[in-house]
């Protein structure tokens, strides 16, 4: 026997039960895997007997039974060790990276604990006890697997235990001998893998045994294998990751079949994990002769990875049918006689020509095995090429081609699976691909852990089942999925054949059942005549509960349903949850088929086994993990789907791809339209198969999850993305938003926090952003669709504290989803995400914290520029050929683009380099008409490129609409009418639809652009050349482009137009000395590669970065050779204002100076962009030589007026703010520069953007220059940076290191009432059109408005007259009636086209004479007022005015015939009250402007009338005949209420006159909100119940004249109210019930229950009202509200609940929103039973529901204080149990300690300040910290908060009586602690144009003049001096009453007696009547004297509402407190 023979002999031979090195398991057992409990435990314990080092100090050794292999094995250990010498740290350092290296490798799936015990002594030594434990979980790890895990956790523990420091990457690989050593060496045998000493002494133990170690040892010097040290990081090695990717079904053999499997393995000798895989071998075979009909040239089959097998069956081998190779990747352990496979081997020699190779799969390197021992071994002839050594790739990604020159050359063609990834050192997947090896073709077969796609797992079953002649199942819901479309008929033949059963139960609801259930059934009927049953349930998530779930299961059980029943869900994600519940409790499980019917159920919920029912606590909270045994999914069902649900569901689809699959998220923003092309019925192919593609990708991803992590463990939660922030905000805006809806905004502003954090790119973000829009999706709580559809706002804190929920977040951080790229998550599972982070992120301001970074240095990229990134996506879209355009802009003009053009021309493209570089396919000048409108935002450049690029199409759409394009308000308002004015004129049919000169624009196909000849005006926008340039090659002629005008705006970018055009092969040519260009005829050739420059632009923001802070700033892409102006800002701009610039081709570097200086003169006409960043710069430049002063003036810059707004206008404003004088210059702006220390702070309202990017990013620069220290510069609309920088927030402060501060403007201030920021206003938007009678006073009222509101007056009788060059009289004398209301037509006509914003204009009174006047108002999308006055009144007033023409009809007449038309013509109502006969007239009618001011912002606001948010509210009933008839006690019987309700079915007349009288009476004299309220007689008013046509017809104008809630009896048919519904705006639907018979009952099934859930679909607030008859029925109606109303599960409303009658008294003072009370006041109660405030509050004290509350004042001397009086007169008044009392001190330390047991307190002298210093509060409002003393203290929940109300005080006693328009000055009088608040006062009252200070100490005096913006006055006889007569003085004297009379403020007010009117305050208000009072009692004129009790009473009403909530009752307090005093 030769050699070889031997060799062979020996391999194939051994002792079957020959130890292993883990005591004593015999082979036998290993391999079958007979392992049981005792025989593990028993060899684990040998192996660690013998090893000393164990011994020591383990304690026990312990495993939990393995019951057989598909059980988990569990092992622990306890080891204990001396306390000294053990380093914990380094024992499971070392633990853990040992396991992790020799176990993960091997892709067996382990999990380790190590934690440590409490020490414990043993004698006199302290012990600790660890317990380490290792959890081996796979249902076919065979014995073998199991065997290697423990032989590596033994030894690894040993080592681990020997270790005195962790075992590191590093010291194995330099460790001699070490598992990681890649030392240079020769081995014994090819099968040496990564346990190199293990396996070594296994193979010297054979080989001692066999008596053949010589030969070992000759066969290692003659065929020596060398390993190559691999290329493998060390750092790599230390994070190596197992990955499971998508898309695949992990494999489980039934166990209730195990035993006679496992016989009929042991049969053959084999183990069940062997059987498996052999077969795997045969249906791998079988799957690719299906897919790939090349099976019989495959010339070698390579399996790599399957688990160790020792047995292959004879009719496995033999059905391996071809010219095989078996490729057996082992781990290396020992063979024996039991091989059969050898034996197999040999005998089918003749069906195995080659063989690759027989190696280790844990291998890290490329290994060289002798063929000849190959062919020897196997006896084998033929050799698979010609070279010495066969060969194995492993890990390819690792491997050094260079180092082995022979390697052949390998192309990877994935078949199925995605195999090829195997050569990439990922072998974590099923997959077969085809392998070409020198030409040779071959199979690669990669199966690791049973894992199979998803679209081969039926098949791949079946063959399983024939190898294994045994069942075997896919245990999850892969091979249950089928997807197609009409599967009808496939459903019901499926389920009846492979569930059979007695019963099918199909549940569905009311909205399916009428459109598939009928059919579905028909189909069963056809094959089974076995029962089917249906039950049709209510449509809604509200009926996902308890009771639906019983009703089903009830139906079912009266059905005599039992086990043998199989359910069928069809309907959406409620019936899937709902019916799968059922099924998981019905006779403790029966089957379930999932169909599917929208596709957010397709994608989602019906996979999984997720099933559940809502509960009042929350959504799904009770439910079971179920899995259906089949998911139908039938895309045919979406036909019948809205096309909102459609799109909803999309959203998790567009979520999978996002964290899991680029290939199909490419698919998904390639096609939208065509993925979309499926709703509404589209039988298109194309778009079926888009869309079943989709829905395989989610599902496969679905299923795939939740197999590996049913129960949501940690992979599975990598399905919420998009879910943390997406569920907080549909908790707030559902219904309103649906759940994909939200969920799309929630991806996005997770991916924006993962890109705040470093780990995703803005590219990723960009196309995230775009690929949800172009489904129509929302993408951020500001965006268009997101307004249209809710007007909830999202606040920050809401939101975080919904988040909280999540039970597995950690304290202040989030758990939340990141991604690092498109189709990657930054982690495997959910991250943790600071508060912080998220407020900053979601804000929707910022605020810019400076930080010193003076000398501090900082590098960057920035983004690619716009202007070059539209201009190149234009010019590759029309091209043709591919481009790949490096360096691209992701921002939000550029994604509108891309859409645009996908839309337009139907390119194709898609990315690389990780989102860096865009591909393109031309369309080579294809272009279409668009399916949908383009809307293009704000985005300018897109809008101008476009227009011409639409005029190109030639071809009519095939339904014959034009391309329309269209923006938001602000685009709709910038020019494009020269470029639109050139191109008409060239034949191009472009239509206006709304503004002449604007967007929207509607194109319609006229051949194309005609060419030729085309003028066009420069002198607007560059772009408009640019536009035609790049569209001028594909018109029908050659253009000659001939600009026209004075001059050329921004010739720097027309050249970078033509420069551009040149990359992509169109030459343009510009006439010598002319301003035209010819452009030839031609096509676009696209270059392969087109580099974006960076933005010039955006480069000067990091640039004057530096320039502002003194640190040094290098841009790494943007230098001296750029195309754009922009680039030359640091050498003209910064280096000028004394920065140091170092440019070269590429950068640009920039050092800032200790001082910027200004520039008297910068023309940036070249560089227009960057104006603004020069002037922020410039307002805190200072020339200190004074030479030139410290103006800079910047021109060149006139186009910068029609950008994203006017941009000059808004910087001399926005700087204005901060203090920084500018003014307008004709084409720019001069800057008068400041100390940066005078900069002023105007947080929190901050730096209004006007949602200009470049505004933004400028002032966050000027940000930077505050002083250190102080809390900086807010920025409002930061997410306008998007448009150009989308991640400017993250480099300001991740690389230029300023801090910011998430600002959530719309809840800012929450501590209390004195900083709240008013609500944010529509005014401005529209402009408001006033119409009505002459005389009614439209124009007094419309100007009053227009300046209060800061808008434009146009008076339209003017206009009139300045068209018609001639008064009206005089034009009507001349030319007659008929053309003057033809002249007053065409003039209306002309405003209301011109879109004019921001005016208010008055209109003549017979504007509405004419129906196309009508038609025009009617339209107006804006507010058309209808300004009403008493007729009587008009007639008074025209019989005077003679300035217009006398009727021709008579008056009256005239007014009833237009009466109707106002009606209709109008959207608001506004009633002008007439001054009575006592009455003030100038006051008077300064009220009226004030009431209509107050309307107008009402009818404007951005949101609806916001109701109370405190604990209890309440309104007034008045049931007075007129309103008139209680003015008198009107503030005495509003006092505590929230609102007061006019019922005005008890009005003495219900004509529309007279209510709207009434209405407009109650609004003049209160602030309240108004409850409008027409009660029917059938609900216990007085109004007719048969007048249902006039009730609505009130009720539409209560909501007409602004009645803030407006109360409906909803009677059906409910459609009657639609119109109230629809023209509801701010005002809120109260829908109310009352049940004046007592019939109604409460409980969930009777009545009242039925009513609210009828009111709740129509109302904003519901009440139903009942009668008790007993005083139990107060408990039934508390249950209701408690427990009925929440089980539900309808989005919850603020519910008004009561009784009426005396027994249901308690139910009033039990409910606690709004409710309906009366007063002592009133004559009679609007119901029977009806209690006041007082009552209520003493029942609620009485039965525990208010617990006493106390309060005090603080201070030395207080004994004669009226804050008591005050304070307790108000609690009497309300009922409140609280009391106010004294506490004289003046230590600070006293406050503290009382306020342990106090609720709240005053703060007087001497404490005020020292309150403050001593930071005794918790939170301290701004006004008290600029003040500087605390008069106020309020504790909430233990933390103290404290404010200043002094300056309220003092505000408000002004402003009671400030009625001017006159300029105002303030004067303070003194420098004390009280000034400062007089001072702050002054400065918030927005007419006080001037203040001034006067002190008899200048010094303390000039300090506060500096601090406060005052002037200072020397002179006490000089603070009346003022050069204008006409000016109103507001005194505030702080000077305490004995230092006055040192003053003579006699002679003081002398010099005042010019003026006609003033004001004096005098803080001291003890003697009542001061020397400063009595002075200015002097004055003839009319002054006001305020007294300082005046001040402390009004400051006292503050500190009042702050501590209780409610209004205080001032009228109470007031008469009581002046008694006293």
């Amino acid at each position: 026997m030769n050699y070889f023979d031997k060799l062979v002999h020996v391999l194939n031979t051994g002792n079957d039960q020959s130890e292993l090195s883990i005591g004593g398991l015999s082979t036998v057992e290993i391999e079958t895997g007979h392992l049981s409990n005792d025989t593990i435990k028993d060899a684990l314990n040998r192996t660690i007997t013998k090893n000393s080092r164990l011994s020591s100090i383990i304690r026990d050794f312990d495993t939990v039974p393995a019951g057989d292999v598909l059980s988990d094995l569990v092992v622990n250990c306890k080891i204990t060790k001396v306390q000294e010498n053990w380093d914990m740290k380094a024992k499971q350092a070392t633990l853990e990276f040992l396991l992790n290296y020799q176990i993960d490798h091997t892709q067996l799936p382990w999990h380790m604990e190590f934690f440590k015990s409490p020490i414990f002594k043993k004698g006199d030594k302290k012990y600790v006890e660890l317990h380490v434990g290792i959890k081996i979980s796979h249902a076919l790890t065979d014995g073998m697997g199991m065997t290697m895990i423990l032989k590596s956790f033994v030894e690894s523990l040993s080592e681990a235990m020997e270790s005195k420091e962790p075992i590191s990457q590093d010291t194995l690989l330099t460790k001699e001998g070490g598992p990681c050593s890649y030392k240079h060496q020769k081995i014994l045998d090819p099968r040496f893998g990564d346990f190199g000493i293990f396996w070594i002494f296994v193979f010297l133990w054979r080989a001692i045994y066999g008596q053949l170690i010589l030969l070992y040892i000759l066969h290692g010097l003659f065929f020596p294998v060398y390993k190559y040290k691999s290329s493998l990081d060390p750092a790599a090695l230390k994070n190596k990751k197992v990955e499971r990717l998508n898309g695949y079904r992990h494999l489980k053999i039934n166990k209730d079949l195990t035993e006679s499997l496992r016989a009929k393995a042991r049969a053959q000798g084999s183990t069940v994990g062997s059987a498996l895989q052999a077969a795997c071998m045969i249906a791998s075979r079988k799957l690719i002769e299906k897919k790939d009909g090349h099976s019989e040239y495959f010339n070698y089959v390579n399996i790599v990875n399957i688990r160790p097998f020792s047995v292959c069956e004879p009719h496995v081998i033999s059905e391996m049918k071809g010219n095989s190779i078996l490729n057996h990747n082992n781990y290396g352990y020992h063979m024996t006689s039991k091989d059969l496979f050898w034996e197999h081997a040999k005998k089918l020699k003749h069906k195995m020509n080659h063989l690759v190779s027989y190696t280790g799969a844990s291998c890290k390197m490329l290994l060289m095995i002798p063929r000849q021992v190959i062919l020897q071994l196997y006896s084998l002839q033929k050799v698979h090429h010609q070279r010495d050594y066969s060969f194995v790739m492993s890990n390819v990604g690792n491997f050094n081609r260079d180092q082995v020159s022979w390697a052949p050359k390998i192309t990877v063609k994935d078949v199925c699976g995605t195999a090829s990834t195997n050569f990439r050192g990922n072998r974590c997947l099923f997959g077969v691909t085809s392998i070409t090896i020198d030409g040779e073709l071959g199979l690669n077969i990669v199966f690791p852990a049973y894992y199979v796609p998803d679209e081969d797992a039926d098949f791949f079953v079946e063959m399983l089942e024939h190898a294994l002649a045994s069942a075997v199942e896919i245990n999850a819901p892969l091979e249950t999925i089928t997807v197609g479309s009409n599967l009808t008929e496939t459903i019901a033949k499926h389920v009846t054949t492979e569930i059979p059963v007695s019963a099918y139960v199909f549940v569905t609801d009311e909205n399916v059942a009428p459109l598939h259930l009928n059919n579905l059934m028909d189909q069963f009927s056809k094959i089974t005549s076995k029962k089917l049953l249906k039950h049709v349930i209510p449509a809604g998530e509200v009926y996902k509960t308890r009771e639906t779930k019983a009703a089903v299961e009830d139906f079912m059980l009266g059905q005599s349903c039992t086990r043998d029943t199989c359910l069928i869900a069809l309907g959406g994600g409620v019936i899937g949850d709902l019916v799968g519940f059922v099924a998981a409790n019905f006779m403790r499980g029966i089957p379930v088929v999932q169909v599917p019917t929208t596709l957010l159920a397709m994608v989602d919920s019906s996979v999984g086994g997720k099933t559940a029912i809502d509960t009042p606590h929350g959504k799904n909270l009770i439910g079971a993990f179920h899995q259906p045994k089949h998911i139908f999914i039938d895309i045919n069902y979406l036909k019948t789907l809205p096309k909102r649900e459609f799109v909803n569901g999309l959203a998790e689809v567009i979520k999978t791809a996002a964290i899991w699959m680029e290939k199909d998220f490419e698919m998904l923003e390639n096609h939208p339209d065509k993925i979309l092309g499926l709703v509404g019925g589209s039988n298109d192919v194309e778009s079926e198969e888009l869309l079943v593609k989709v829905i395989l990708g989610s599902v496969q991803v679905k299923a795939h999850v939740v197999t590996v992590d049913e129960k949501e463990t940690g992979l599975r939660g990598l399905l919420n993305f998009g879910h943390t922030v997406g569920h907080a905000i549909e908790a707030i805006v559902f219904p309103d938003l649906l759940h994909g809806e939200c969920v799309s905004i929630g991806m996005v502003i997770e991916a924006e926090i993962s890109r705040h954090l470093g780990h995703l790119n803005n590219v990723s973000v960009g196309r995230l952003v775009k690929c949800l829009q172009s489904y129509g999706l929302p993408v951020s709580l500001f965006d268009k669709i997101y307004k249209q559809r809710t007007k909830r706002v999202c606040t920050v804190e809401q939101m975080l504290n919904i988040m909280k929920v999540d039970k597995k977040n950690q304290g202040d951080k989030k758990r939340m989803v990141l991604l690092a790229t498109i189709g990657k998550t930054y982690e495997p599972n959910a991250s943790f995400v600071e508060d912080k982070i998220i407020t900053r992120v979601l804000s929707a301001a910022v605020q810019v914290v400076p930080q010193d970074k003076t000398g501090k240095s900082a590098s960057l990229n920035v983004p690619g520029s716009k202007s070059i990134s539209n201009r190149a996506l234009v010019m590759a879209a029309l091209g043709r050929g591919k481009c790949k355009l490096r360096g691209l802009l992701h921002s939000d003009d550029v994604q509108v683009m891309l859409e645009s053009l996908q839309k337009l021309v139907g390119i194709s493209f898609n990315w690389e380099d990780g989102g860096e570089t865009l591909v393109i396919e031309g369309g080579a000048g294809r272009l279409r008409v668009p399916d949908s409108e383009l809307y293009l935002g704000n985005a300018g450049t897109a809008s101008r490129f476009l227009t011409s690029v639409c005029s190109l199409i030639s071809e009519p759409h095939k339904a014959g609409f034009p391309t329309v394009l269209t923006g938001n308000a602000r685009m709709k308002q910038r020019p494009i009418g020269p470029l639109v004015t050139a191109l008409q004129q060239n034949g191009s049919k472009v239509k206006y639809l709304e503004n002449e000169g604007c967007f929207p624009l509607e194109i319609t196909p006229n051949n194309g652009l005609a060419g030729g000849t085309i003028k066009l005006s420069a002198s607007v926008s560059s772009q408009y050349v640019s536009s035609i340039l790049i569209s001028a090659p594909y018109a029908q002629n050659e253009v000659l482009l001939d600009l026209t005008g004075d001059s050329v705006i921004s010739q720097p970018y027309i050249d970078m137009t033509i420069a551009m055009m040149k990359s992509f092969g169109i030459q343009v040519e510009r006439l010598e000395n002319s301003n035209k260009y010819r452009i030839p005829k031609g096509v676009y050739m696209n270059p392969p590669e087109y580099l974006v420059e960076a933005d010039a632009s955006s480069a000067t923001y990091p640039l004057a970065f530096a320039a502002i802070t003194g640190s040094t700033v290098t841009v790494n892409n943007i230098g001296s050779n750029s195309l754009q102006g922009d680039a030359e800002f640091a050498v003209k701009v910064l280096e000028k204002m004394g920065c140091t610039v170092t440019q070269t081709p590429s950068t640009t570097t920039v050092t800032g100076p200790k001082n910027l200086l200004p520039i008297p003169h910068i023309d940036m006409e070249s560089m227009t962009d960057a104006f603004m960043t020069a002037t922020v710069l410039a307002a805190v430049a200072q020339n200190p030589s004074g030479e030139y002063g410290n103006t800079t003036r910047i021109t060149g810059i006139a186009n910068q007026r029609v950008k994203e707004c006017d941009r000059i206008a808004a910087m001399i404003e926005q700087l204005a703010r901060l203090g920084v004088s500018a003014s307008e210059l004709p084409d720019g702006l001069q800057i008068h520069g400041i100390d940066r220390k005078n900069l002023q702070s105007i947080n929190p309202s901050g730096i209004k953007c006007f949602d200009d990017h470049r505004i933004a990013m400028s002032f966050s620069v000027l940000a930077c220059a505050y002083p250190i220290g102080v809390p900086g510069l807010t920025i409002t609309e930061k997410k306008c940076v998007e448009k150009t920088w989308p991640s400017w927030w993250d480099t300001l402060r991740n690389t230029l290191g300023m801090e910011l501060v998430g600002i959530d403007l719309d809840h800012h201030a929450l501590f209390g009432k004195a900083s709240q920021v008013p609500k944010v206003s529509k005014v401005g938007e529209k402009s408001i059109i006033l119409i009505g009678m002459r005389g009614a006073g439209k124009t007094h009222v419309g100007r009053a408005a227009a300046k209060n509101l800061g808008l434009r007056f146009i008076d339209m009788d003017h206009y009139l007259e300045y068209e018609a060059k001639c008064t009206i009289p005089e034009y009507i004398a001349q030319n007659g009636w008929d053309a003057f209301r033809n002249l007053e037509a065409k003039c209306l006509e002309q405003v209301t086209k011109a879109n004019i914003s921001g005016a208010v204009i008055a209109c003549g009174g017979g504007v509405v004479e004419r129906e196309e006047n009508r038609d025009l108002l009617k339209a107006w999308e804006g507010l058309v007022i209808h300004i009403k006055r008493d007729i009587n009144e008009i007639e008074k007033y025209l019989s005077i005015d003679k300035t217009r023409p006398t009727y021709n009809d008579d008056l009256r007449a005239t007014y009833a015939r237009r009466l109707p038309y106002f009606h209709e013509c109008s959207n608001s109502e506004f009633y002008v009250l007439s001054p009575g006969d006592s009455q003030d007239v100038k006051q008077h009618y300064q009220k009226v402007d004030a009431t209509f001011s107050k309307f107008v912002n009402f009818k404007l606001a951005s949101r609806p009338f916001e109701t109370p948010q405190s604990q209890l509210s309440f309104f007034v009933s008045l049931t007075c005949p007129n309103v008139v008839d209680i003015l008198d006690i009107l503030d005495e019987i509003s006092e505590g209420a929230d609102a007061l309700e006019l019922r005005v079915d008890l009005l003495e007349s219900t004509t529309v006159d007279i209510v709207c009288e009434n209405v407009a009476v109650l609004k003049a004299n209160t602030n309240l909100p108004i409850i409008y309220t027409v009660r029917t007689e059938g609900q216990g008013g007085k109004f007719p119940s048969n007048e249902t046509e006039r009730m609505i017809e009130l009720l539409s104008f209560g909501l007409k004249w602004g009645c803030e809630v407006v109360d409906v009896e909803f009677t059906s048919p409910v459609e009657q109210f639609d119109g109230l519904i629809q023209s509801k705006g701010n005002s809120l639907l109260l829908g109310s019930y009352h049940d004046v018979a007592g019939k109604a009952t409460w409980d969930k099934t009777g009545t009242m229950s039925a009513k609210y859930k009828e009111l709740h679909a129509s109302s904003d607030i519901i009440k139903l009202i009942g009668r008790a008859a007993r005083f139990q029925d107060n408990f039934a109606l508390y249950n209701f509200v408690d427990e009925v109303v929440p089980q539900m599960n309808l989005s919850k409303k603020p519910l008004i609940a009561l009784l009426m009658g005396a027994e249901g008294q308690l139910s009033r003072s039990l409910n606690t929103f709004y409710t309906p009370v009366t007063h002592p006041s009133l004559k009679v109660s609007a119901a029977p039973g009806q209690v006041t405030i007082k009552q209520i509050h003493q029942t609620r004290s009485n039965i525990g529901m208010i617990n006493p509350r106390k309060f005090c004042l603080f201070g030395k001397p207080i004994q004669s204080s009226m804050s008591p009086t005050l304070h307790n007169t108000g609690f009497e008044t309300l009922g409140l149990p609280n009391n106010y009392s004294l506490y004289e001190t003046d230590s600070w330390k006293d406050v503290v300690d009382t306020m342990k047991s106090f609720d709240g307190a005053s703060v007087t002298i001497p404490l005020k300040v020292d309150v403050l210093q001593n930071n005794i509060c918790d939170y301290v409002d701004e006004a008290a910290k600029k003040i500087g003393a605390i008069n106020t203290l309020h504790k909430i929940d233990g933390k103290i908060s404290g404010y200043n109300t002094d300056w309220i005080g003092i505000k408000r006693s002004i402003e009671n009586v400030l009625n001017t328009d006159l300029p105002v000055i303030g004067i303070v009088l003194g420098a004390g602690g009280t000034s400062r608040a007089a001072l702050y006062a002054l400065s918030h009252i927005k007419q006080v144009s001037e203040t001034r200070i006067w002190n008899r100490t200048c010094s303390k005096a000039e300090a506060l003049a500096a601090e406060f913006n005052a002037k200072l006055v020397g002179d006490l006889n000089s603070i009346f001096v003022h050069n204008e007569p006409e000016v109103v003085f507001v005194v505030v004297g702080t000077i305490p009453a004995p230092a006055q009379e040192a003053l003579n403020f006699s002679s003081v007010f002398s010099k005042a007696a010019q003026y006609s009117f003033g004001i004096v305050v005098d803080m001291a208000y003890r003697p009542r009547s001061t020397h400063l009072i009595e002075a200015s009692l002097n004055l003839e004129k009319k002054w006001h004297q305020i007294e300082g009790i005046q001040v402390l009473l009004e400051q006292g009403y503050e500190q009042f509402e702050l501590w209780t909530g409610r209004h205080a009752p001032k009228k109470s307090i007031h008469k009581t407190v002046m008694e006293k005093y």
